[in-house]
């Protein structure tokens, strides 16, 4: 080895090093552990409430139902609180002026859909037959708009392996049960390595289900 290369290799491990605490640092200033764990529980609160509104009385009883948006009706409201420490709101005119600082201008986009979420578990627990689907649609809407807006502040750019990143086929259900099909992620539908140890964990998980489920050929 060179000199060069040798006083050249320390400077670039210490680059690395450097980066590395610095990338450190700026996560902890941004706390994305934090607002990873309560954007996980919004969003199950969020989804929960479309759940309830949307599963028939034949898996989810009414009463059953109620009790759970009365929950979400809480969560929800408690969820946005939580949110206002990760979220400061926009100020830009003299709106909310009088207010506590954290409550002066105006609520950040993303805690509107929990607070659409909110609404939408109060008034579905005294709601008419006629209104729930309408409230269901909106509950949707509000758990999409989350979860995007949430991938953008949280989510990955990239997976940590290739195949984890492939666009899926599609599942359907009645389509699988016609065609007898046990297994729709089978070597010929994904794009799978020809060897290595991605293809001989995934050989193995696919053997798990081809045992798990009973064929329904006949």
């Amino acid at each position: 080895m060179s000199d060069a290369l040798r006083l050249l290799v320390p400077a670039f491990l210490s680059l690395l090093g450097l980066a590395f605490t610095w990338r450190q640092l700026k996560e902890r200033e941004l706390r994305r552990e934090d607002v990873l764990k309560w954007g996980n529980e919004a969003i199950a609160s969020l989804h929960t409430i479309w759940l309830a509104l949307t599963l028939d009385s034949g898996i989810c009883f009414p009463a059953k139902a109620g009790d759970l948006l009365a929950g979400e009706a809480i969560r929800t409201s408690v969820l946005v609180e939580q949110g206002r420490i990760f979220f400061r709101n926009s100020i830009t005119d003299e709106f909310g002026a009088e207010k506590p600082p954290a409550y002066r201008g105006y609520r950040p986009l993303v805690l509107d859909p929990l607070v659409l979420g909110h609404q939408v578990a109060c008034r579905a627990v005294h709601a008419s037959f006629s209104e729930k689907p309408q409230l269901a649609v909106l509950a949707l809407s509000a758990t999409r708009t989350l979860v995007s807006l949430l991938q953008t502040e949280v989510g990955r750019s990239r997976t940590a392996a290739a195949i984890t990143q492939q666009g899926g086929r599609g599942i359907v259900l009645d389509a699988l049960l016609m065609d007898g099909t046990s297994n729709p992620w089978s070597s010929e539908r994904l794009d799978l390595p020809t060897q290595g140890p991605v293809r001989s964990r995934f050989r193995a998980l696919r053997h798990g289900i081809k045992r798990s489920v009973p064929s329904v050929r006949g």
